[in-house]
């Protein structure tokens, strides 16, 4: 029976290693041969896969542009291409949840200061700005259904003035909406990053969350984020004691203490963002914070 069960788990592992090993090309053609689904809705849901294969197959793109006869095929190549390199937004929660349940990918979720062309806070600017790289864009595109929640409301103060300090990761803007939340694919809430952050601290990000997406409810995933910010947590201060001249010197001089630093503002993050973390729906949730914010700053009408 050992040796039974032993041959199974060496065909299965194998299996795995053939469809991680599948090509680029092969997945392209996959991709490309369901344009010509006819559902509507698969048809979107292979462009926004291919725009998901990342900067890689920039030239794949290219070449069957050239040779596709198709006018469909040939437009949403087109479109396919003008987004690599950049986040590919849902238009809402509800279109958002509906590619999510098609692809199986979880939903990064940006709460913002306003739209995605207009920011209100130095800290909004950051955020932008990080999320807008290349790499990162390709990355997020793979992985998630990027969703874009705009929290901005009339009358909230703008701190965008270009003799203040940088910002700092984490930080939440002058209203404290901001912030990332990743949720699955039904919309549930599984982790919560106040502020904005980097670009290397956003990559890590994907990769730690796998456990706790990979969780079957609330209280698993709890467990599983509380044992990856413990991990983290252990990572950076053996990384501060190992270096004790590096984390003597100041900042902006050493780039090991500039990394504890900021992993230090992850943990500390993560255990800010607990409270967001549960079973309730992230649509329900930020209806509930904007409200919040509309009170809080709208002028209240003339008598």
């Amino acid at each position: 029976m050992t040796c039974r069960l032993a041959c199974i788990a060496a065909v299965l592992f194998l299996a795995t290693i053939a469809r991680a090993e599948e090509t680029l090309e092969e997945r392209f053609r996959a991709i490309v041969a369901r344009f010509a689904d006819e559902s509507w809705a698969e048809r979107e849901q292979a462009e926004q896969d291919l725009v998901a294969l990342g900067a890689g197959a920039r030239g794949l793109i290219e070449k069957e542009i050239e040779s596709t006869r198709d006018a469909e095929t040939k437009m949403r190549l087109r479109n396919a291409l003008s987004e690599l390199g950049k986040p590919r937004w849902a238009t809402g929660f509800k279109a958002a949840t509906e590619q999510a349940a098609r692809s199986g990918r979880p939903i990064f979720l940006v709460c913002a200061d306003g739209p995605i062309d207009q920011p209100r806070s130095r800290a909004g600017e950051a955020l932008r700005r990080e999320l807008g790289r290349p790499e990162v864009a390709d990355l997020l595109n793979a992985r998630f259904v990027l969703l874009w929640w705009n929290s901005g409301v009339e009358g909230a103060p703008d701190d965008r003035d270009p003799k203040a300090a940088a910002p700092e990761e984490g930080e939440t803007g002058p209203t404290g909406c901001i912030g990332i939340y990743i949720c699955t694919a039904k919309g549930v809430v599984r982790h919560f990053l106040p502020g904005w952050w980097s670009a290397d601290t956003v990559r890590e990000e994907v990769d730690l969350l796998k456990p706790i997406l990979a969780a079957t409810d609330a209280g698993e995933a709890s467990r599983a984020r509380a044992a990856v910010a413990r991990q983290i947590a252990a990572e950076v201060e053996k990384k501060a004691a190992d270096n004790p001249d590096e984390m003597a010197k100041p900042v902006e001089q050493s780039e090991i203490r500039r990394d504890v630093e900021r992993r230090r503002r992850v943990v500390a993050a993560w255990t800010r963002g607990t409270d967001a973390v549960g079973e309730r729906s992230a649509d329900e949730y930020l209806r509930l914070r904007l409200r919040e914010l509309t009170l809080r700053w709208t002028p209240p009408p003339p008598r």
